[in-house]
């Protein structure tokens, strides 16, 4: 079992800052979020950065937004870019989402920024969604990769519960493991579900090659380990006993890890 942090963590952070603060608390490998930066998909550049930090990158994360310049549009286009990638770096876990089923629009509202939801469903999400349950497998068995499928959370706005992704199910997770080959498992998402992630690993553990652990505070995700109610410390430990041989990756928020102030990332970091 390999301990790595996400890039995502601090992703308000330049690339090669969240590597060095990786090294120096002690973590075994990382987890790039992909974005729209080119410092995060450029194959030369991740080299020189796992050089010199000594930091294996142990699984790439698709990018999830709604534009990546040079790189195309839609989520399948960009599990096929990072797949491309990851054959490049010899990472072999590519961490995917679930399609989108909502057109999700920001603007200035009102103070603070707000988000809009438009009933709308982009036709290149259906075929994302066609080919993950299609050709998800024959793809991973033509490129030797794994496409750790990651389960999705719920969000609240206001008094409402609104599930933004297609083929997204919470406390009915049976039917998400059965449908992938592999898959990330999410502790902080599954807490919005109220679902207790060792009730999810005991049943997906055959297909789990990743996992992203934080905990949940009041409905805020991606907290700090030791904040919250979820069961990770048990989790962790039901992993050592099994053997697990997967990755084990924290990934945070930077307001959760005190971006504001990078001495307190470092220590949040090695705690």
């Amino acid at each position: 079992m390999k301990l790595g942090l996400s890039t995502g963590s601090v992703y308000t952070y330049g690339t090669e800052r969240v590597f060095a603060l990786a090294a120096e608390a002690g973590f075994d490998g990382m987890e790039v979020l992909i974005d729209y930066r080119w410092d995060t998909r450029q194959a030369d550049y991740l080299r020189i950065l796992s050089a010199r930090y000594d930091l294996p990158i142990i699984s790439l994360h698709t990018p999830f937004g709604l534009r990546v310049d040079g790189w195309g549009q839609g989520q399948l286009n960009y599990v096929l870019r990072t797949a491309e990638l990851a054959q490049e770096l010899g990472v072999r876990v590519i961490v995917a989402h679930l399609p989108m089923r909502w057109v999700e629009l920001a603007g200035t509202i009102s103070e603070p920024l707000r988000h809009v939801y438009l009933p709308l469903l982009w036709p290149r999400e259906r075929a994302y969604a066609r080919w993950l349950l299609k050709e998800l497998t024959g793809f991973e068995q033509g490129t030797g990769l794994m496409i750790g499928v990651e389960n999705m959370p719920i969000s609240k706005e206001g008094p409402f519960l609104i599930n933004r992704f297609a083929l997204n199910q919470g406390r009915r997770f049976t039917d998400h493991i059965r449908r992938y080959p592999h898959l990330t498992m999410d502790t902080t998402h599954l807490g919005t579900w109220g679902v207790d992630p060792l009730d999810y690993y005991e049943q997906a553990k055959a297909k789990i090659v990743n996992i992203h652990l934080s905990n949940l505070v009041d409905g805020k995700e991606h907290r700090l380990l030791w904040d919250g109610g979820l069961r990770l410390c048990e989790l962790v430990a039901r992993l050592r006993s099994d053997g697990y041989q997967g990755n084990l990756i924290v990934e945070l928020a930077p307001d959760a890890l005190g971006a504001e102030e990078e001495q307190v990332v470092a220590r949040n970091l090695r705690k």
